[in-house]
């Protein structure tokens, strides 16, 4: 959020500093205008329109799904294409050699979320806008003390400063069979099955669970496959006429250790990667390890087999 804040920001303000905890990779994002002629036939052709749209959709994904898990892969030719791509940008828009250095990253690309933008770093010359690299002490009364000692007073704080993900606790309370709290057992190293559902909790059914998040393509592939999984799941327990379902352990084991060995050969798994896909132990608990459309071939059935019937 901070590089879609700052260059807007800085439009309006007198001064700006900008406080950077760690440097993140930025690639392009190559928009392109779309131009009047373009516009106006769209606005008199529907069914053009919408077969534009419907047509740009599918390349953003396709690009992504093949073209940007190149990032993620660990393999020389796919860091060393996106690597140069971010560094030939953070060449060609920050001259100043010291700025440029306080922006470089000192760990692999894709191990963190990549920014994608065009006019972060542009920003960063304006001569009313700063970056401060030294950690932050203590907010007081006046502004931002930092570790060297400097005070820096202003008459805004932005907090642009992520979010928690690896606690996994819930605003609810989740009681499985023999008083499982789901919070508990997922607070340190959260897993289920498919990230939809969970071994002792019957009936249970999750979005956005444990190994399912993204970081090429949009999650709203994954939700849609997710609430298409749990609806199959519902009418085969109706048609079993069980009352509840779960995964069976073995189920469950059996897809996190084939998940953790396919991740084990993602850029995630560098030891130089600390990022919030990590657990305390190293283990990635959040990502997919693979592209979406395998997600897609992994949901598109519900094997019973993996599933124990209850009632």
């Amino acid at each position: 959020s901070a590089v879609q804040l700052i260059p807007e920001v800085a439009k309006e303000a007198a001064h700006m500093t900008v406080f950077q905890r760690t440097p993140n990779w930025v690639i392009p994002r190559n928009d392109q205008e779309i131009s009047d002629e373009t516009k106006a036939l769209m606005m008199t052709d529907l069914e053009l329109a919408m077969d534009m749209g419907k047509r740009n959709r599918q390349l953003l994904y396709d690009n992504a799904d093949h073209f940007f898990w190149k990032a993620f892969e660990w393999t020389p030719e796919g860091r060393a294409a996106f690597t140069r791509l971010a560094t030939d940008q953070l060449e060609n828009q920050i001259p100043d050699a010291e700025l440029r250095k306080k922006l470089l990253p000192d760990y692999p690309i894709g191990c963190k979320r990549i920014l994608i933008c065009d006019d972060f770093y542009p920003t960063l010359m304006f001569d009313h806008v700063e970056l401060e690299t030294h950690g932050i002490m203590r907010i007081n009364g006046n502004g931002v003390e930092t570790a060297d000692g400097v005070q820096h007073d202003f008459d805004v704080l932005i907090y642009a400063t992520g979010f928690e993900t690896t606690g996994w606790r819930w605003s609810m309370e989740v009681t499985g069979q023999n008083g499982q709290n789901l919070n508990e057992l997922w607070e340190d190293s959260p897993e289920a099955y498919l990230g939809v559902t969970a071994t002792g909790f019957p009936n249970l059914f999750v979005l956005y669970g444990p190994n399912t998040n993204l970081g090429h393509n949009t999650i709203t592939f994954m939700l849609e496959h997710q609430v298409a999984y749990t609806i199959k799941a519902l009418k085969a327990l109706e048609e079993s006429g069980a009352k509840a379902l779960m995964p069976s352990r073995a189920a469950q084991n059996r897809f996190n250790d084939e998940i953790q060995k396919d991740l084990s050969g993602t850029v995630w798994a560098d030891p130089h990667c600390a990022s919030w896909y990590k657990n305390a132990d190293g283990r990635i608990t959040q990502n997919w390890s693979s592209h979406t459309r395998a997600y897609a071939a992994a949901t598109a059935n519900v094997e019973m087999a993996d599933y124990e019937l209850i009632g």
